[in-house]
């Protein structure tokens, strides 16, 4: 038996992970319900994980498939942020023309009386 000792995990690049994940799983799942708290935990999961690279390789720990995969799912969660942003964006631009368009309609017609 030998008596290497595995190398210890780093603790940043799991939280990084978990954050990155639990961002991108409520973004998925309740998506506008959730005032921003996914892209949020998006952001401090990538933030998390850059961090943990740096950790892992200075101090020689183990974690860094953790930490990369929190850098990716954090990007892909901050991604879909971005397009959900977008989509309302044109949705609110979409639905302020119906409205004017349904105020010039309604001012141009003729009055009764």
């Amino acid at each position: 038996m030998s008596n290497v000792t595995p190398a210890k995990t780093n603790v940043l690049a799991i939280v990084g992970m978990v954050l990155s994940l639990a961002g991108l799983v409520l973004l998925l799942s309740v998506g506008w319900g959730t005032w921003g708290v996914p892209g949020a935990l998006s952001i401090a999961g990538v933030i998390c994980s850059h961090i943990a690279m740096k950790q892992v390789a200075t101090r020689k720990e183990g974690g860094r498939p953790l930490a990369i995969t929190g850098i990716i799912t954090g990007y892909v969660g901050i991604l879909f942020l971005v397009i959900q942003i977008i989509i309302g964006i044109v949705a609110l631009i979409f639905i302020g023309a119906v409205v004017s368009g349904i105020g010039s309609l309604v001012t141009s017609l003729p009055s009764v009386g």
